[in-house]
């Protein structure tokens, strides 16, 4: 059984900065973990508390069936071309927690 998570209410959000990479892993794992030690650098050069925010889209379900191919639609291809899978997600997300990545 998990244990539960610590209350919200616990949680010290103040000074707290929130970094968004967005898709800059530009469908590449590697990159995508040279993202986040910059990131962890920049953290540990400051002295900062920071949060790394990943972004996840279930492309499959988001995208409608008809704009899959061809899109008019400006960052739909964009989104689908930049996908990374479950797996890498599982290996960036633990360096994402260590102090100084």
């Amino acid at each position: 059984m998990n244990p539960s998570p610590p209350s919200l209410d616990a949680f010290d959000f103040n000074y707290l900065f929130g970094l968004d990479p967005a898709n800059n892993h530009q469908d590449d794992l590697e990159h995508g973990l040279a993202v986040i030690r910059a990131h962890g650098a920049a953290v540990a050069r400051h002295d900062v508390r920071a949060a790394l925010k990943f972004q996840f889209r279930e492309l499959d379900s988001c995208i409608h069936p008809d704009n899959r191919n061809g899109s008019t639609g400006k960052h739909i291809d964009r989104f689908q071309a930049t996908r990374l899978g479950l797996d890498a997600y599982q290996r960036m997300s633990p360096r994402s927690a260590r102090k100084a990545c």
